[in-house]
């Protein structure tokens, strides 16, 4: 599993209340790192992100300007290195027909790119290989952090505030069905950060914040990912105003990445696989 070399900065004298989204105030002060100083052996360097001037890439019948369009992939949105090959200036991707759109322009959907949900069904086609970009050559965002709390963690990403908030998994509160002798269901989804069993902890709050304003989060957009480490989020900016947030989580063996793309103040991908390292 993947492991962060974090660059700590000395305690910082905080002048005034820090204030966390969800209006927890400490004199705590904010501790200093920089994402990157990141592990070299990271997922990041298998992921990728489109990153078009035009806000989205025409996804091709061929390795051509003249093939048909069979649709559009906005900006944003995460494929992995298993998803593509190269061929020559283009790429061939295989990826969810619920990443492709099939009217380009428009203001992008949230999807969830979830290696154990996406949908069954693919689509083949090609997109110029100018307009995939390396996770680990965006532009990392130096952050601060400080522990609330011993369950909560507050982060501060420029202008990007984030707080995680976790507690002990209690079986009585979710719908859990046995789906075989080590594995289960949660709440309907596949149990994110466990290679069997149940998960000891789960994420209880999840709060984005872009300036001023609250960023919406559906709570299935982060409950499922189980024995998150909070403690190790890391966001990088594009250079057409795309954010993403970036963590990890396992027991130990069962490891996985999540990727949150917020445009406008929008979440408009979450994105999750299983580690590479795992």
């Amino acid at each position: 599993m993947r492991h962060f070399l974090f660059s700590l900065a000395l305690w910082l004298p905080f002048a005034a209340l820090a204030q966390s989204p969800s209006g927890w105030t400490t004199q705590n002060a904010l501790v200093e790192f920089d994402s990157r100083k990141s592990d070299p052996n990271s997922d990041l360097e298998f992921m990728y992100a489109i990153n078009d001037p035009e806000g989205h890439s025409f996804l091709r019948s061929s390795s051509s300007t003249q093939g048909t369009i069979l649709g559009c992939i906005s900006n944003g949105r995460i494929v992995y290195e298993d998803d593509f090959h190269a061929e020559g200036n283009w790429i061939k991707l295989t990826i969810s027909e619920e990443m492709v759109d099939s009217v380009c322009g428009e203001n992008p959907r949230t999807i969830r790119n979830l290696e154990y949900e996406i949908s069954r069904k693919k689509i083949s086609g090609y997109i110029h290989k100018s307009r995939l970009k390396r996770m680990s050559s965006l532009h990392p965002i130096l952050a601060s952090k400080k522990a609330i709390s011993k369950q909560i963690t507050f982060y501060k990403f420029d202008s990007v505030s984030l707080e995680v908030g976790t507690q002990k998994f209690h079986r009585q509160n979710h719908k859990v069905i046995k789906q075989d002798q080590i594995n289960y269901l949660v709440d309907g989804h596949h149990v994110w950060g466990m290679d069997g069993g149940l998960p000891t902890f789960e994420t209880r709050t999840f709060q984005i914040q872009v300036g001023t304003q609250p960023v919406e989060i559906r709570h299935e957009d982060f409950a499922p990912f189980y024995q998150i480490k909070s403690d190790r989020w890391e966001m990088f900016a594009d250079d057409f105003g795309g954010l993403y947030l970036f963590a990890d989580g396992s027991d130990g063996a069962g490891g996985y990445t999540v990727v949150y793309t917020i445009m406008n103040g929008t979440i408009t991908s979450v994105s999750a696989r299983i580690s590479y390292f795992a």
